[in-house]
């Protein structure tokens, strides 16, 4: 636990489910922990080449 909480180990599905059995909360409340984690370390990891890549023009609706 010590591990994850200063982030040096993902939080896995195994632990998801542990935690949710020991604090009678669901799996996916702990899993969207870690991806919400991810997004932003991601996020800022390729901050640059995100800011490269040009959207898609819009399609108006019909």
């Amino acid at each position: 636990m010590r591990q994850l909480v200063d982030e040096e180990t993902p939080l896995t599905v195994d632990v998801a489910l542990r935690l949710a059995r020991l604090f009678g909360t669901v799996p996916e409340f702990w899993m969207n922990f870690q991806t919400h984690y991810d997004l932003e370390t991601a996020e800022k990891k390729l901050s640059k080449d995100l800011e490269a890549i040009k959207p898609l023009p819009k399609q108006d609706a019909a």
